[in-house]
Order: structure tokens, then sequence, then C-alpha cells
């Protein structure tokens, strides 16, 4: 259900079969859904963001525009990683 083991850490933590009363709450219910959406939306935004850095890595190894990249410095930058201790 959820990538992010924050968010599954955030839902997990009571256990749900314990409070009945909780997992049919319908704030509760809520809660998991606009996790979901969040989850969704950091993960397309994350894709939109590593789909620009691909698109600028092949800029700067085309021609022209290799001339003008390296003409004013322009590096490689990392795609994003969600990094979790």
């Amino acid at each position: 259900m959820f990538r992010f083991p924050f968010v599954r850490l955030l839902i997990t933590v009571p256990n749900l079969e314990s409070y009945p009363d909780l997992q049919s709450s319908e704030s509760f219910v809520n809660l998991q859904r606009n996790l979901t959406e969040i989850e969704s939306q950091i993960s397309a935004s994350r894709r939109s963001y590593n789909a620009a850095i691909m698109e600028y890595h092949n800029g700067l190894e085309k021609f022209p525009s290799n001339l003008i990249a390296n003409t004013f410095g322009f590096e490689r930058t990392d795609n994003y990683c969600l990094n979790l201790i």
C-alpha cells in the first residue's frame, strides 16, 4: 500500500487489529487516504524531477548545446533518491 517506509511506520505504529474502533474511524480512513495521495504526489514529483535531470544531462552531451554547457561550466547533477537511515 505505501512505498515510503516512514508512511508505513506511521500507519502501523498502533497495531490496527488491536484497535478496531480506530481502524473503522472515518477520520483515520481519511488520514490513510490522504497519506496515500501525498505519497503518490511525491512519487510523481520525483519522476518529473528525474526526467528533467535526464533531459538536462542529454543536453550536456549533445551538439551544439554541449559547447555552450562546457563554455559556461554546466555540470551533471544527481537524480533524486530518498536515503533513509
